[in-house]
């Protein structure tokens, strides 16, 4: 799910040119513009909405297509994305030829416990329901620690 960032009039170009590949008959994999130089240039699964934009490429989140597209219009845009079944969960942002990305790493999945039997998740002593609220939860987590520290540490 992204949203892209900057001068309302250069995002709105943003959202009509993906609403015209959305358009596209072949609605199981859509093509993007000639202007990405990525060799991977599919995307499924693409619905426009009026707040972001969601899709999705083979092989997770390609954040270099959206720099590509982010630096032809000259806007940013935050990536949140989610791979539940891989546990690929993190916020990406670009702003300004600036890139940051916040993901879930071994390391973070460790704080996490499972009762599979029970179908529960375990994280800083709350229970969560699905593998989803608590992914969630971590990453909102991680990207608040890591706001916090470079504002501090500037």
């Amino acid at each position: 799910m992204v949203q892209f960032t900057g001068e309302p009039s250069a995002v709105a170009k943003i959202y009509r040119l993906f609403s015209q590949i959305e358009r596209d008959p072949k609605k199981d994999c859509h093509q993007l513009p000639k202007f990405i130089a990525d060799e991977i240039r599919r995307i499924t699964n693409l619905s426009v909405q009026p707040e972001y934009i969601y899709y999705c490429t083979p092989l997770g989140p390609n954040l270099q297509v959206l720099q590509q597209i982010a630096d032809h219009f000259k806007t940013g845009f935050i990536n949140r994305y989610r791979e539940p079944d891989t546990y690929l969960w993190g916020e990406a942002s670009y702003a300004n030829g600036r890139a940051e990305d916040i993901y879930l790493d071994r390391d973070d999945l460790q704080l996490l416990s499972c009762d599979f039997d029970q179908g529960r998740y375990y994280y800083k002593g709350k229970t969560y329901d699905d593998n989803f609220e608590v992914l969630t939860a971590m990453l909102d987590d991680k990207i608040q620690k890591a706001r916090t520290s470079y504002q501090w540490g500037r």
